[in-house]
């Protein structure tokens, strides 16, 4: 996964290795950091981290989310 980051002088990449965003435990920690307050039904994460493992060896790299700021700045998440 690539996140990037664009202001008007900055420009910030940070690569995350799939390994480490497709795993058990990541999904886990989302988990349990995001479903505090019953929000998402058990290991329900762990399916949605499968099924973009799925996507992505099925059809390649895709973007996942992009932003733009009415200041002009810009986030990429790419897997």
């Amino acid at each position: 996964m690539k996140v990037t980051v664009k202001t008007g002088k900055l420009s910030l990449y940070i690569p995350i290795p799939n390994a480490v965003l497709f795993s058990r435990p990541a999904a886990k920690l989302v988990e349990k950091s995001v479903g505090e307050d019953g929000d998402l039904p058990p290991r329900s994460m762990e399916k949605i981290l499968k099924e973009l493992k799925r996507y992505r060896r099925k059809h390649g790299k895709f973007t996942l989310a992009e932003v733009e700021s009415a200041d002009g700045t810009r986030v990429k998440v790419e897997v």
